[in-house]
């Protein structure tokens, strides 16, 4: 009933405001009257006819309120009491090239707080690290790398490898890890991704890393959006925009029996790029959309998936090669267009841990301050004790210098001494020769 009053006072203040702005401006033909008990889906009809005979534009109610409109409009301008309807009813109004949309707010407030309903602290995360490369075809090929064998960021190689081309075998010698007795040869994943991007044959596109809320959705893009231009069911034109680049959607998920602890991982990954065209703009896609199931810490690689680079050189006769066409024709006898086809092979190595909850995190931390407070509180320790040290020490020297100062005070000199007891002694011998 509050809520009513409160919308009543204001309407009739906008309507007295309304009415003193525009005057003239406002034709009686633009005011409307409706009653409160009037059905919302009929309120918008009516005044979807006005909208299309003032602004020419549609009403399109994708609201789920069937229920009256519960608020009396009273000779308001029907932009105004459209408005004034949709506030009242706790809905959304959103205006567009030719159309006004009406929402649902609630249900996305409700559904916004359902998902974060069921969080908890002490719900546990998920960190997916991935590196994203592309690498020559027949280069990985002649490696004859089985990517279903990584395991802690080493994979195996055939063992033949090194035959198939000398050079290729001294570049990739830095990246070998160990040998295995059937003679097959295990890389270092992350020397061998370096060696490969050194060389110019590959290189890495991104690495990127997210931690996820298990049971939660994922999402990354390494790249542009672009925008095209296109028509409603009005023929107004619209701005759409796509998403290109590296795109990864994922949903990683714990699963637990009673022994043992796993990660299922549901994810799509896409590469793209857009090329604008005279007419159109095309989009060139690779995508991949899988399962897995992951222990703690475990590798997986997605391969397979293979693109194409096209290089335009000109070979032939030089300078002749590139003189004009209107030169005879030179340049067509002495040279030649030559197209250079690179495939590419695109893999994905994924990896997935499961990091400490809030409360295991939250007593790391703990224990860490404390350690750190502990060695602190040594430290400033030690410092005290060194300088009470220092100034003893400084004290026994002082006391030292003073008792010698005071020494010397009270002792005579020995070369005095002996000075006077030399003359003591001529003294003496000098009255026993008088006497005589």
């Amino acid at each position: 009933m509050k809520k009513l009053i409160i919308y009543i006072i204001f309407l009739l203040l906008f309507t007295s405001l309304f009415g003193q702005k525009k005057g003239k401006s406002a034709s009686p033909e633009e005011l409307i009257t409706i009653s409160l008990d009037t059905p919302f889906p009929q309120a918008m009809k009516t005044l979807e006819i006005m909208s299309q005979k003032f602004e020419g534009k549609k009403v399109l109610n994708t609201s789920s309120f069937t229920g009256p409109i519960g608020l009396p409009i009273n000779q308001v301008h029907w932009k105004n009491a459209f408005k004034l309807i949709a506030n009242y009813n706790g809905l959304e109004v959103e205006e567009l090239p030719g159309i006004y949309i009406i929402k649902d707010i609630k249900e996305e407030i409700q559904a916004a707080t359902k998902e974060t309903a069921g969080i908890k602290p002490d719900d546990k995360l998920i960190r997916i690290s991935s590196i994203f490369f592309t690498a020559n075809k027949n280069m990985l090929n002649t490696l004859g790398i089985d990517w279903s064998t990584i395991t802690n960021g080493e994979v195996v190689s055939s063992a033949n490898f090194l035959a198939g081309s000398k050079i290729e075998g001294e570049m990739f010698n830095a990246a070998i890890s160990r040998r295995l007795s059937s003679g097959n040869i295990v890389f270092d994943v992350s020397a061998l991704i370096k060696i490969i991007e050194s060389n110019s044959i590959g290189k890495v596109i991104a690495r990127p890393s997210m931690i996820v809320l298990s049971g939660k959705k994922g999402f990354f893009q390494v790249g542009k959006d672009f925008s095209l231009i296109t028509k409603d069911f009005q023929g107004n034109s619209r701005q759409q925009f796509f998403n290109t680049g590296v795109i990864m959607d994922m949903t990683p998920t714990i699963i637990t029996d009673s022994l043992r602890e796993a990660i299922h991982l549901t994810v799509s990954i896409e590469r793209s790029d857009a090329i604008p065209g005279e007419f159109s703009t095309t989009i060139n896609k690779i995508k991949s959309t899988t399962e897995l199931i992951f222990f703690d810490g475990e590798e997986s690689v997605i391969a397979g998936l293979y693109d194409f680079d096209e290089n335009k050189n000109r070979s032939g006769i030089p300078i002749l090669r590139d003189l004009p066409w209107w030169v005879f024709g030179i340049r067509f006898l002495t040279g030649y267009e030559k197209v250079e086809r690179t495939e590419r092979e695109i893999v994905i190595i994924l990896k997935a841990e499961i990091v400490d909850n809030i409360d295991d995190r939250l007593e790391n931390n703990i224990g860490i301050s404390k350690q750190k407070l502990d060695e602190f509180r040594q430290q400033g320790q030690d410092i005290n004790n060194k300088l009470f040290n220092d100034k003893k020490i400084k004290l026994i020297k002082k006391s030292e210098n003073i008792e010698s100062s005071e020494n010397l005070k009270e002792e005579p000199d020995s070369s005095i001494q002996d000075s006077l007891s030399v003359d003591s002694e001529e003294l003496f011998l000098d009255e026993d020769l008088e006497s005589e």
